[in-house]
């Protein structure tokens, strides 16, 4: 079987659950290749790109964002290919029917994709029917067969690593922005488990919960020593990498884990890394462990500064305190900080964006990254946003990237003027912070 893989892709050049996919297919003795556009791609280079490969299944990925642009491309690929074309990926798993509708589009692939590629790619091989394979909806005689779910998949340690060499990886590594959050060259993105235990009201965990409720623990980590060995083997094949950005939705969920993780790669393994960690977990004894593993830098979400405003309507019930004294601890131990915080929320004021922004500069991080909220499927904020008329269902699948200051839900709290000059105020502060830091060894890709 001949999978092409293809990423709409804005910026980024890796895709981790592509590699994912591909890692899986090669271990099984099917082939894969990876085809990388974006805006400025036309048809007809898109066309000639593909008659240039052989292939026996086209696979899209698509977050809501890069839905416009996957499904033009689908349209195109149609034209000239007759192989079956599957998407896959956020936007499929949460808004499978806009997705399904597309006339170019044979079927999609819902939640985990490793189970369903395979047993796609099996009865494709032997000419069978793949109708009911379970997470993928297929169309057939006019009709779309909808199969349920099956179980996550328990034990990570099954999973081979992610595939890189289709990505060319040492030409990405020599790139700056081309893969990771950071603009040093020569990082190298790895992650030790899967899943969030946490419910915030503006991310798809919650979709996610929904999705697989009954099916096993979304959240689920691989065992230290598997973890290590993708390390080790990394570090052998890549001898140029400088540090290590772990993907991990919240690294170190599991203190038993984190403990025995801090310990062996303290004592082996002298490469720093980064982490997205919660402020809760953050305790005297974890970044005391996290600091004799060499975590260089530490990313936590702050999101908004008002305490009542994020246990209401996010579901973050932390104090205010509880960040500070995060950061606090961070910083007594030399790891550089990264404050994640977002504008535009629902029923957001100015007086509430300026509560963020004071409380950034209370908790003093190294770096401040600013994001402006998008409403998208799968999140109960995108629920709310519907019924109070902030965003119309059919949006779901043209929503801009989280990035764009101009673009932001329509709504009474607040004016676009004002969110404007909020945001302005906020990138003061970026300034501000990175003057006083006399910065420059490490750059946030997307501020």
């Amino acid at each position: 079987m001949r999978v092409l893989f293809v990423e709409f892709s804005f910026e980024k050049l890796f895709n981790s659950g592509v590699a994912a996919l591909a890692a899986i297919l090669r271990r099984e003795g099917h082939s894969s290749e990876f085809l990388r556009v974006d805006h400025r791609t036309n048809e007809e280079e898109f066309v000639r790109a593909l008659g240039a490969r052989s292939l026996d299944l086209l696979a899209f990925s698509a977050m809501s964002f890069q839905w416009p642009g996957v499904k033009t491309l689908t349209g195109w690929a149609r034209r000239v290919t007759s192989a079956p074309i599957l998407v896959g990926g956020y936007h499929p798993t949460f808004w499978p029917d806009q997705v399904i509708d597309c006339p170019s589009v044979d079927m999609l692939c819902r939640g985990e994709g490793e189970g369903a590629i395979l047993d796609l790619a099996r009865a494709l091989d032997a000419g069978e029917d793949p109708t009911r394979i379970p997470n993928l909806w297929v169309k057939k005689d006019g009709d779309v067969v909808k199969n349920e779910c099956r179980p996550l998949i328990a034990e990570l340690d099954t999973l081979p690593h992610w595939e890189r060499e289709f990505f060319q990886f040492d030409e990405l590594l020599e790139r700056t922005a081309s893969v990771t959050i950071f603009h040093e060259k020569y990082i190298m993105p790895v992650a030790a488990g899967r899943g969030c235990p946490y419910n915030c009201t503006y991310c798809s965990n919650h979709g996610l919960m929904t999705l697989y409720r009954g099916k096993g623990k979304l959240t689920r980590v691989r065992s230290v020593d598997y973890f290590l060995s993708e390390i080790r083997d990394l570090l052998e094949r890549y001898p140029q990498i400088r540090m290590f950005e772990f993907w991990d939705e919240i690294f170190g969920v599991d203190k038993h884990w984190l403990r025995e993780f801090s310990v062996k790669y303290g004592s082996e393994f002298h490469i720093p890394f980064t982490a997205f960690l919660r402020v809760e977990l953050a305790t005297e004894e974890v970044v005391d462990q996290l600091a004799y593993a060499n975590c260089k830098i530490a990313l936590f979400g702050v999101e908004q500064g008002n305490e009542d405003y994020r246990k209401r309507y996010l579901n973050r019930r932390m104090s205010n305190k509880v960040i500070v004294d995060a950061f606090r601890r961070c910083r007594e131990r030399n790891i550089e900080t990264v404050s994640l915080s977002m504008l535009g929320l629902p029923y957001e004021t100015a007086e509430l964006v300026r509560e963020t922004i004071q409380l950034n500069r209370e908790i003093d991080p190294d770096i401040v990254w600013i994001s402006i909220f998008q409403a998208y499927p799968g999140t109960d904020l995108f629920d709310l946003c519907v019924k109070e008329g902030y965003v119309a269902p059919a949006s779901a699948g043209a929503l801009p990237w989280y990035e764009n200051p101009s673009v932001h839900i329509e709504q009474e709290s607040i004016t676009h003027d004002e969110l404007m000059e909020c945001y302005h105020e906020f990138r003061a502060l970026q300034s501000e912070i990175e003057r006083k830091r006399n910065k420059g060894h490490v750059e946030m890709t997307a501020c």
